[in-house]
């Protein structure tokens, strides 16, 4: 009886703290759990990630945070301007150089290379003194100009997506050479190990059973050395592109409801397919999709964007289960109320018409920057399905999905305009 006693009171205290952690996070708690506790954004760092819908809101702020931590990018929307101004802000100052820049002491050779190399392909000119730091001393300080690609597409051009993604493997073929922590690199050849002797140029050797780094003669030009190297040309693609609604459910035409699937299921399940085959090809990969808490449980005023999401869980989460143990990874990344522009670009119940309100300073919304950050962890942890929302969403999400007649009298008693005013932090759409 005494053990029947502790089980029940470890039980009863294991849901305490479960239920008050719930009013504590801004997400689920197994990512709250993976922020504090689980792999750094670093671990991805080196990585080529293909980001889709990538000029605004959660796709430019989950491309600067992988860019802050060393993670080569891919950027793509419709808008070519704005992807070079999200481009020009993942790659930083870099040259001009940052606090705790220092300078390699490297063999003049390789000197005269990069200087070379910085006038020809970055613009960069040389005056003299210390060329411009290429020590990576911590993952993520650093990234080349050639790193961040910037590729225009509109995901609902089917007929482009292939062209796209072999512009992806065709270009990060040629580029790519990975960034380790205390290495020294110059266009994909490895300058230095970690060690504090000369300096030596290494190439990768790469057979059939294994793939090892190997010394090239003491003091030759980098660029004789063999460049048969493992590049990673596509590690992570993060289709984020998509637009919400706002409508009364039976107000919206056939034709919204056929432009939001094209749009925000069909682009996107085309092109995970195109990556999916790569990826099975290549031996690993990672998949992930920027839903919503829409996916998770279904939201009044956006029936057809609340469809979209709910497709797209059920297409990510078959595939999961279809590839348990062939190396293949799926993220479902659901985000509530975020500040960005997505308001204004909403979908209505007439096509072709734009919802056009902006959201304000006072909303209720978790910042673009959070939620960027919170994205890239799931990304790093190779998360299933993660929530990340402000009070008090997260424990209502819990709430309909693991106690649904629970939730169906609070839905009951809180009605569909108090969760409008969750969303939108005021009575955006005017109910029948």
């Amino acid at each position: 009886m005494d053990l029947l006693a502790l089980v029940g009171f470890i039980v009863v205290v294991y849901w305490l703290v479960y239920i008050v952690s719930l009013f504590w996070f801004d997400c689920d708690l197994g990512l709250a759990w993976t922020e504090k506790f689980g792999k750094s954004i670093s671990a991805l760092a080196g990585k080529v990630v293909w980001v889709t819908g990538a000029s605004s809101g959660i796709g430019e702020h989950l491309a600067i945070e992988l860019a802050r931590h060393g993670v080569k990018l891919v950027l793509s929307a419709r808008r070519e301007e704005e992807l070079d101004r999200v481009r020009n802000k993942c790659l930083g100052k870099k040259l001009e150089g940052r606090e705790g820049d220092v300078t390699p002491p490297l063999h003049k050779e390789v000197t005269r290379t990069y200087q070379h190399y910085l006038i020809h392909h970055s613009g960069f000119r040389f005056t003299g003194g210390p060329i411009p730091c290429v020590c990576v001393t911590e993952v993520g300080k650093l990234l080349e100009p050639t790193d961040v690609l910037t590729l225009p597409l509109d995901v609902t051009s089917y007929n482009d997506h292939q062209a796209a993604f072999d512009t992806v493997i065709q270009y990060f073929g040629k580029v790519s050479s990975g960034v380790r922590s205390a290495d020294y690199w110059y266009e994909g050849v490895l300058l230095k190990k970690k060690t504090e002797s000369l300096l030596f140029p290494w190439r990768r050797i790469r057979t059939k059973d294994k793939v090892e780094d190997q010394p090239c003669s003491p003091h030759p030009s980098p660029l004789s050395c063999d460049r048969d190297l493992v590049l990673s040309q596509l590690d992570v693609l993060v289709n984020n592109a998509g637009r919400s609604q706002r409508c009364v459910w039976e107000e919206v035409e056939l034709e919204v409801d056929k432009q939001m699937f094209e749009l925000n299921v069909f682009g996107v399940i085309h092109l995970t397919r195109i990556a999916v085959r790569y990826f099975l090809e290549k031996g690993t990969g990672h998949v992930a999709v920027t839903s919503s808490i829409a996916g998770v449980q279904g939201v009044p005023f956006s029936g057809t964007y609340t469809a979209t999401k709910h497709a797209l869980h059920g297409y990510m989460n078959s595939l999961r289960n279809e590839k348990y143990g062939r190396n293949l990874d799926v993220t479902l990344l659901c985000p509530g109320p975020v500040f960005t522009n997505f308001l204004a670009e909403s979908f209505t119940g007439k096509a072709n018409e734009k919802f056009g309100k902006s959201v304000n300073p006072d909303d209720r919304r978790m910042t673009a920057e959070r939620c960027g950050h919170l994205c890239a962890v799931a990304l790093a942890n190779k998360s299933s399905e993660v929530w990340m929302a402000p009070l008090p969403i997260i424990p209502l999400a819990y709430i309909f999905v693991y106690f649904p007649n629970v939730g169906k009298v609070l839905g009951h008693f809180l009605g569909a305009k108090y969760f409008l005013k969750l969303r939108d932090s005021r009575e955006s759409v005017q109910a029948n």
